[in-house]
């Protein structure tokens, strides 16, 4: 039941996800200032019927998808049509440390696998470590300290920023040829990111909501991803038990992009903004927690000939451990 009251109180953090780009993802947990060890697996399925471009200056004739797929500049190029499937998996470590009630910190590393097919046949399959992230966070306002206190509402406000190191390879290559930069395991650049949480809980009821913002620089390769903007807000309603406490969810969540540069040039068939309907469940039992979710997108505004997203699934344990309550 002790972790039933804490999470009645108010949770740390809120169900949402930054771009599968950051590598982060931050879930309903069972615990109020203990600190958190766990292992996360994302997976995000594209797929649609696109234009691709076939790049006739090279001696392979390498065929990809334009602005999108982060090449230059392609001399004499014919067009081409046909089914594109991409799925990017992340299998992530996280942990997360509190130095008081206030203060917090948190860092991320992923192991990659990026995936796509063109009309059927694998283009490229590239497994690889990602770009680590360190995230600090501060809480704001607390209006309930006591994890024995369901009385009321309680209000919870948290700020943050961190910072993307560009530990993963731009380099890889699939059977002889060097795999797209949005293929690549990492992204090459040192990125920033700010974070706003918000929550308020009645009794059994409660409401998060997040703000991500991904701030990128270019790489090595010139090439700058747009800034990303994320947001999410999410009902919750807690089922607890003498053993085992339930926590289904559900809300929407946001994705929206810049347009990616490749020197001083502005690329036209990237960014763009996806909208998500977002459903999960968070099992709590003992020192651990279980979180699922699944994301279906109900609104896409992609520029040019962009791959859409199908859907995105989330799932994670966490151990915790040594509250410094």
């Amino acid at each position: 039941m002790r972790y039933a009251w804490l999470v009645a109180l108010l949770l740390t953090s809120v169900t949402t996800v930054a771009c599968d780009v950051c590598s982060v993802y931050m879930g309903i947990t069972p615990n109020d200032y203990q600190h958190q060890f766990g292992i996360v697996y994302r997976t995000r399925l594209l797929e649609g019927y696109v234009t691709m471009m076939t790049d006739n200056s090279t001696t392979t004739g390498t065929t990809r998808m334009g602005g999108l797929k982060h090449i230059a500049h392609i001399d004499e190029p014919t067009f081409e049509e046909g089914w594109v499937k991409e799925i990017y998996n992340v299998y992530e470590l996280r942990g997360k440390y509190f130095f008081n009630q206030r203060w917090s910190a948190m860092a991320t590393l992923p192991v990659v696998n990026n995936y796509r097919s063109i009309k059927g046949t694998t283009q490229f399959d590239i497994y690889g470590v990602g770009d680590p992230v360190l995230l600090g966070n501060y809480q704001l306002l607390n209006t309930k300290t006591n994890p024995g206190d369901t009385t009321g509402v309680g209000h919870r406000l948290t700020i943050g920023g961190g910072v993307k190191l560009p530990l993963g390879s731009t380099y890889h290559n699939y059977n002889g040829k060097k795999a797209d930069l949005d293929m690549q395991p990492g992204t090459g650049s040192i990125d920033g990111l700010i974070s706003l949480e918000y929550l308020v809980r009645k009794q059994k009821i409660g409401l998060n909501a997040s703000y991500i913002m991904k701030i990128n620089t270019a790489n090595s390769h010139q090439y700058r991803y747009g800034d990303q903007h994320n947001v999410s807000g999410h009902l919750f309603y807690l089922l607890s038990g003498k053993a085992l406490t339930v926590m289904p969810n559900a809300g929407v969540y946001g994705e929206f992009a810049g347009p990616d540069k490749e020197g001083s040039e502005q690329l036209k068939d990237t960014g763009g903004t996806t909208l998500f309907l977002s459903f999960g469940t968070d099992v709590f039992w003992k020192s651990f927690s279980i979180n699922g979710s699944y994301q279906t997108p109900f609104n896409t505004a992609l520029y040019g000939g962009q791959v859409p997203t199908s859907n995105r699934i989330i799932v994670g344990i966490t151990y915790n451990f040594k509250s410094v309550n």
